[in-house]
């Protein structure tokens, strides 16, 4: 018989099977994950770069504030930490320092002290071989001061009138703590009405506000409508000034802080971690 008959009996071979291609459906899901991930970082990166710019600015301010430590509710008694390292340059020279300062202050024992490092000191040149080191305190009328680099004693001065720096607080019975959550409500509110521009440099957030004409103008303006809505902060500083609020608030509104001002080569720059917590 010929092969294509079929023998009686016999089980027909049939011809195997190919599997059917996965290759397609594996790129697809390959394509779609990756598209996901882009377009999460897209909106991670928006979020984290663009549109938390103001808490940015916030925590930045209050991260400045925070070193102020207060014993209560006022600034009888306050301690803690600041550290500084500025620079500035004027032309092709660069001024530049860094210091770390303890400080505390108890104005009812009518005493401040302050301990400082000075790291590095630049007028063109580094005048710092080694850190130096100064302890100073005010008591008494005097100011005192130890340069432990160089001496094991400390030199004293007398300064007139230094008593009225504590004076004040037991004549006005001022809540500082309010003052200074003024200013830094003020300091926020005029940082964020600025405009800004943002950038990543490493793991770090850049917000920048050049300081041209128009942002001083944004930026003095709303300093000086958050002050002008603060009651608190305005009764606060009546004590300081000896004028009524409503004397405060007419010469605030009157005032032309931006009479003088003009573009400026300088800018601020507020720069904090990835996320904006640090």
């Amino acid at each position: 018989s010929n092969s294509s008959d079929v023998i009686e009996g016999s089980t027909p071979v049939l011809p195997k099977e190919e599997p059917k291609s996965k290759k397609g459906l594996i790129i697809g899901i390959v394509a779609g994950v990756i598209a996901l991930v882009i377009i999460l970082l897209g909106v991670f990166f928006y979020m984290s770069q663009f549109k938390s710019a103001d808490k940015r600015i916030t925590n930045v301010v209050n991260k400045a504030f925070s070193e102020l430590k207060f014993n209560n509710d006022k600034v009888e008694k306050a301690s803690g930490n600041m550290s500084i390292d500025g620079k500035v340059s004027v032309g092709s020279t660069s001024y530049s320092t860094s210091l770390d300062t303890k400080y505390g202050v108890d104005m009812l024992e009518k005493l401040i002290n302050f301990d400082i490092t000075l790291n590095n000191l630049n007028v063109g040149m580094e005048l710092l071989d080694e850190p130096l080191h100064v302890n100073t305190y005010i008591t008494d009328s005097k100011v005192y001061a130890l340069f432990s680099n160089f001496y094991d004693k400390y030199i004293h001065t007398n300064v007139e009138g230094i008593d009225e720096i504590f004076n004040v607080v037991e004549q006005n019975d001022i809540d500082y703590k309010v003052v200074i959550d003024g200013i830094k409500e003020a300091m926020t509110a005029g940082l964020k009405n600025a405009d800004k521009k943002q950038s990543l440099k490493g793991m770090n957030n850049v917000i920048k506000i050049e300081l041209t004409e128009s942002n001083q103008k944004k930026i003095t303006e709303a300093a000086k409508k958050s002050v002008l809505n603060n009651d608190k902060f305005l009764t606060e500083l009546t004590k300081l000034t000896g004028k009524d609020i409503k004397t405060l608030k007419s010469e605030l509104e009157n005032e032309d802080v931006t009479e003088n001002i003009k573009d400026a080569n300088g800018y601020i720059e507020l720069v904090t971690n990835f996320f904006g917590s640090e």
